[in-house]
């Protein structure tokens, strides 16, 4: 009767000593895994950063290249609005040009015209 109590007794022991090496185990993988978990999550992080900065990036270069976009438009519309004004201006000149040499030629046109009458007048005395 002794023998098989102290048998019971081995066997519960092995049982119980066995339970606690699988929970030692268990904790020890749910240890690792956490671990792991966690350098994924970090590495997530981390991934999310870059592309969020490389996002943030993009976007900068594009507004930077819009701006210098709308600046060369607008350069280029004040070159043309410089030319236009050049070529009015011009346009004037040579028009107040034409009109003071059409003057000039009425003027001695008509003091031709005097001296003719004049030559004539003399003339007819």
């Amino acid at each position: 009767m002794g023998a098989l109590l102290l048998s019971a007794a081995d066997q519960i022991l092995k049982f119980l000593s066995n339970t606690i090496n699988t929970f030692n185990r268990l904790i020890h993988s749910q240890r690792f895994t956490f671990k792991n978990l966690s350098h994924f999550n970090n590495n997530n992080n981390n991934n999310n950063n870059n592309n969020n900065n490389n996002n943030n990036n993009n976007n900068n270069n594009n507004n930077n290249n819009n701006n210098n976009n709308n600046n060369n438009n607008n350069n280029n519309n004040n070159n043309n609005n410089n030319n236009n004004n050049n070529n009015n201006n011009n346009n004037n000149n040579n028009n107040n040009n034409n009109n003071n040499n059409n003057n000039n030629n009425n003027n001695n046109n008509n003091n031709n015209n005097n001296n003719n009458n004049n030559n004539n007048n003399n003339n007819n005395k």
